[in-house]
């Protein structure tokens, strides 16, 4: 019980700023362990997650990942280079996300026919099967892909969904908490980057 309440707030930390935070709120639990090798073990839960953390700040190279579209066709960060991307991570089960997709198809239309920019969904903790009934009922008309091994979730930090992503034309992290397709600022933030030389 000890060793959840410890590190729990790990797996809920998406900042270094919040993951720092956590570990200071947890030490006097810490220090009243008393196995060591418990201890080591949170020590090196903590250092994982720093590390991926430090990985995602601003302006790093955005995580790189291969994942089929719902034809079984992989698809690679790579692929769109030279794009602005803008990322939902997202379920079947997860009714806030489902919710934003009326919002998310009106994001898209605005930007129709402007090449500069990818609009791009990724289920994640999702079963293939429920994924694709979701797709079937709420046809979403932009890339779709499935994290099937959870690797998506896991390298930019998905410890809650939907989960908004914007990526920039060099491939880099802009923002890891973008706003979401309802939120007015983000047509503008796309806008910007686009504009960027």
């Amino acid at each position: 019980m000890l060793r959840y309440a410890v590190t729990r707030p790990i797996s809920g930390s998406n900042t270094i700023e919040a993951l720092n935070t956590a570990k200071k709120d947890a030490e006097p639990l810490f220090d009243a362990i008393t196995s060591n090798t418990v201890k080591q073990d949170i020590a090196a839960s903590y250092s994982e997650r720093e590390s991926q953390l430090m990985q995602l700040q601003v302006g790093q190279a955005a995580p790189l990942f291969s994942l089929p579209d719902e034809k079984g066709r992989i698809y690679h960060l790579a692929d769109l280079k030279g794009k602005v991307i803008y990322i939902d991570l997202w379920a079947s089960w997860c009714a806030p996300c489902r919710a934003e997709m009326p919002n998310f198809k009106k994001l898209k239309e605005k930007f129709r026919g402007n090449n500069q920019v990818a609009f791009m969904g990724i289920a994640v903790f999702d079963a293939e099967k429920d994924w694709r009934t979701a797709l079937s009922e709420d046809k979403p008309d932009w890339l779709q892909l499935h994290d099937t091994t959870g690797s998506m979730a896991k390298s930019y930090v998905a410890s809650a969904i939907p989960k908004y992503i914007l990526i920039d034309k060099n491939g880099k992290v802009l923002n890891l908490n973008a706003p979401g397709p309802g939120d007015q600022s983000i047509e503008q933030l796309i806008k910007n980057e686009i504009d960027k030389p």
